[in-house]
């Protein structure tokens, strides 16, 4: 290896040269953006980093305070995440690997290579981007100690200047210090992937060992994963990173740090018998919460690194109920786990409603400091019906004008344009059901319908412009060509974290409005000179108050009533509102012994007026031979309901939050159950009690339709004659075209779309309230009424009372039974023959066939064998009329 001692450093003509190097250099870059600035004014702009050789150094520590000011932790370059090491604690093999695939001209060049740029510029000019860097060793180590994250700046100028800064003050340093002491800096600052910082614990978390003990392979490996420490983490992608790591070993090979022999023998060993799998660095008892503030520090500063950069750190954690976070994970807060399942895992959040603060986060039970392992923000799972009322429900209250107590149809469905069939978790259809059973025992058929209507009446476009306003990542860059009623289910690839699922439910707590989930407070520079942050998240309206607060008298109903839906272990002294959801492995289990329909997932999120709790419990992947997947026991354990009880009885303690309180606009309806068509119905006189209905709804919708019967259908013909010899007459009707409707209403369907064979409860049909169709007889005599009759088929006889000579008017209409005809009618005059003409029978008054008169009065409807005399305790058919009486 050259020694870097033998490089002159400072000479004019290399001053010279960098000035050239730099005006060469701007022009590629800014001809690739359609603005021009001098590089004068990019060099001397004020926000400018300037070279700060302390920077290079061990800083002063940042600290991160709770939500009462106390210090929760410091954070150095010496923290528990990272160990420097000196120089010639670094084995050459590890030099050899960085140098291979980093920065092979790393000895030849004073902090900017320019060949290696041009070629980089070349190739960005090709893809018309900046994917292609071409920076150096040395400007890595600025861009970590001294710049903000290039990538994270979306305009371009912005990026391309910084890269001339970035580049100034690398040859600055290159004039300040030697190689072996920029390697030695650049080896120390370095993100080797989860909590691992520098090359010593980067040794430490993938292979257990200090840096001074790795091999050809190891070495390769760690030069190889920084490029990309998630995309090659050989614990998430094991083939990626062999693959890395054999480009490591290719390059060596080529710059002549290996012999062939080398390279074959460490290209053929196995990486995975190297791995010690992944340690624990013990940063902090608050490590779940800690690395969430982390993270957000980078994103609020654009790439800053808290344990390199000095910062005062203010977060809303609360102490008291992160300890208990802690105790939770770690075994010690009386949860009841599965027995002996070390893969059962955990992940929660606890938020402050009102302002979107997360006060306790739970990453995992043995949660290691890898953030991508926290299962409260970092690991995605499959929502299940705990998005029902985020997506399915809430909405109906501002768009359909739904109230509490609405009645929705639970039967065998199809998913909408396919013929894929969905069912409930039971297997079971119930028919009509209430809104309240409906979520709280969690249908699907029902939150399919909900959604399929939402997206008929407000388009698709706006249910997934709601769900983002929610804060859902799954739904950030989805468009209606992608969109899949089975989001609504929690199916598809709706996935969630428990952050976000509390931020989405703390809307029906705060008035219909979303607060991005946060930790941090504010952020000062130890500095001095750096402008501190203090983050505002703002206030986005997702749904009315209105419709928040009637979800939320439902989501109450599920938690307090006796639903055995697991939510009742949430019952309190003050209410909480509540709902479950749970997936299954579905055919993914199969390979490894899983039953299809076992449950990889549980989830249970609840709320207060003041805070939400969002608890995951479950396993993050199938494993052959282990038991991973939710029998009946461990589903009773239910473990999301023992977490969040506990969470919820700390943070309330001693202070019960109060009910949330029902905003105006809202009111009380009373209507017919069941009946709704663009709004409810007024409850016609006589309706029975088992049909009337009283919920909450948005005092916009509340007017109320006048129930009115179907328009019957035109009857076509009808026929009257009169038998002389009995003094009966026969009807004739056409038949009814709709033969469904002259049967009386039983309770019942008697199929559904698609499902001719469906029977389940029906609790509304219109012949429950005005009757079914009947064919009605009206007879009259000189405009006097002799009587209204309603039969049940086409033909009939009646025994009218006729008296000899006489002429009446018989029409014939199709009507409801309990209400007036409504179709056309159809009439016809019959006469009765005089006595002389008629046939002789018998005179016995007792005989019922005796048509009425003088000495005779028997009434007809007393017939009780006459088959056709369906009119029989009808208590809307009139008594036959003497036409006599005046």
């Amino acid at each position: 290896m050259e020694n870097n001692n033998n490089i002159k450093k400072g000479s004019k003509g290399v001053k010279v040269l960098n000035s050239i190097i730099i005006v060469i250099l701007s022009l590629v870059l800014i001809g690739s953006v359609s603005a021009f600035y001098l590089l004068d004014g990019i060099l001397n702009d004020p926000d400018a980093p300037k070279y700060d050789a302390s920077s290079l150094e061990t800083q002063e520590s940042s600290v991160i305070y709770d939500t009462d000011g106390n210090v929760i932790i410091e954070l150095s370059r010496e923290d528990g995440t990272r160990e420097n090491v000196s120089y010639d604690q670094i084995p050459q093999v590890v030099v050899d690997a960085f140098l291979s695939i980093e920065d092979s001209r790393f000895y030849k060049h004073n902090g900017f290579d320019l060949p290696r740029f041009i070629k980089s510029a070349l190739e960005n000019v090709k893809q018309g981007n900046l994917g292609q860097g071409g920076s150096t060793l040395t400007m890595q180590m600025i861009d970590v100690s001294h710049m903000s994250k290039l990538e994270e700046s979306p305009n371009e100028f912005v990026r391309i200047a910084r890269k001339v800064q970035e580049i100034f003050l690398s040859m600055q340093a290159e004039s300040h210090i030697s190689k072996q002491q920029i390697l030695e800096k650049y080896l120390n600052l370095i993100n080797f992937g989860g909590p691992a910082r520098g090359i010593q614990k980067g040794a430490q978390y993938y292979f257990g060992k200090d840096v001074s003990q790795v091999t050809l392979s190891e070495a390769a490996f760690l030069a190889g994963v920084i490029n990309a420490p998630n995309g090659f983490d050989p614990y998430y992608n094991y083939d990626a990173a062999i693959e890395r790591r054999n480009e490591t070993l290719d390059l060596m090979l080529y710059h002549g740090y290996i012999t062939e022999e080398e390279h074959e023998l460490a290209a053929n060993t196995e990486l995975a018998f190297q791995l010690s799998g992944p340690i624990v660095f013990e940063t902090s008892p608050y490590l779940s919460y800690i690395d969430k503030v982390r993270e957000e520090i980078i994103e609020l500063t654009g790439g800053l690194d808290p344990t390199v950069v000095g910062m005062e750190i203010y977060t809303s954690m609360d102490r008291g109920a992160q300890e208990l976070a802690d105790q939770i994970l770690n075994g010690e807060a009386g949860i009841n786990y599965p027995e002996n399942d070390e893969l059962f895992q955990v992940g929660f959040s606890l938020m402050n409603n009102q302002n979107g603060e997360i006060i306790a986060l739970g990453g995992g039970r043995g949660y290691d400091g890898d953030n991508r392992r926290n299962r409260a923000y970092g690991v995605v799972k499959q929502s299940g019906s705990s998005i029902k009322p985020l997506i399915d429900y809430c909405l109906t209250f501002d768009y359909l004008g739904w109230a509490t107590d609405h009645i929705l149809l639970d039967a065998p469905m199809k998913y909408r344009g396919t013929n894929t069939p969905f069912y409930n978790a039971d297997g079971q259809n119930r028919g009509d059901v209430t809104y309240q059973y409906a979520v709280a025992v969690s249908l699907n058929t029902t939150a399919i319908t909900a959604l399929q209507e939402l997206c008929d009446t407000i388009g698709v476009d706006k249910v997934l412009e709601h769900m983002k306003k929610l804060g859902f990542s799954a739904f950030e860059n989805l468009t209606a060509e992608d969109f899949s009623f089975g989001y609504g289910i929690g199916g598809a690839d709706m996935t969630t974290t428990p952050v976000e699922m509390a931020g989405a439910f703390s809307i029906f707590a705060n008035n219909g409005n979303y607060i991005e989930p946060h930790t941090i407070r504010k952020i000062v520079f130890k500095d001095g000179k750096t402008e501190s942050i203090e983050p505002n998240y703002e206030s986005v309206n997702v749904i009315s108050p209105q419709a928040a607060y009637l979800m939320s008298v439902l989501l109450e109903d599920a938690v307090s009533t006796n639903w055995q839906n697991l939510l009742q272990i949430m019952i309190s002294p003050y209410p909480v509102y509540g709902k479950t959801g749970t997936t299954d492995w579905a055919q993914d289990g199969l390979a490894y012994g899983i039953p299809e329909v076992a449950m990889k997932d549980k989830w249970m999120v609840v709320y207060t007026s003041k805070y939400t709790a969002a608890t995951w419990a479950g396993y993050d992947e199938p494993v052959a031979g282990k038991f991973t997947w939710f029998d009946t026991n461990k589903m009773l354990l239910n473990v999301p309901g023992q977490i969040n009880k506990k969470l919820f009885d700390f943070i309330h303690q001693n202070n019960y939050p109060s009910a949330i309180q029902q905003p105006s606009g809202i009111v009380s309806v009373t209507h017919v159950k069941g009946a709704f068509d663009n709004g409810y119905y007024a409850v016609p006189e006589g309706t029975p009690d088992e049909m009337i209905s009283t919920g909450l709804i948005k005092s916009e919708f509340a007017t109320l339709n006048e129930l009115k019967p179907d328009e019957l259908s035109e009857l076509k013909t009808f026929t009257a004659e009169l038998d002389d010899a009995t003094s009966k007459v026969n009807f004739k009707f056409t038949p009814y075209p709709e033969a469904e409707k002259l049967e009386p209403f039983d309770g019942k369907y008697h199929g559904v779309e698609g499902y001719p064979n469906f029977s389940g409860t029906k609790l509304y049909d219109p012949s429950a309230i005005f009757g079914e169709v009947v064919y009605r007889v009206e007879v009259t005599s000189n405009n006097i009424s002799l009587g209204s009759f309603d039969y049940a088929t086409d033909t009939a006889s009646e025994l009218l009372p006729i008296m000899p000579g006489q002429k009446v008017e018989v029409c014939g209409s199709y009507a409801y039974k309990n209400g007036i005809a409504a179709s056309n009618k159809i009439c016809t005059t019959i006469e009765s023959k005089d006595d002389d003409e008629r046939p002789n029978r018998p005179t016995d008054p007792t005989d019922p066939n005796e048509p009425i008169g003088p000495g005779n009065q028997t009434p007809s409807d007393t017939d009780k064998n006459d088959p056709q005399n369906n009119h029989k305790d009808d208590p809307n058919t009139e008594e036959p009329l003497d036409p006599t009486d005046e």
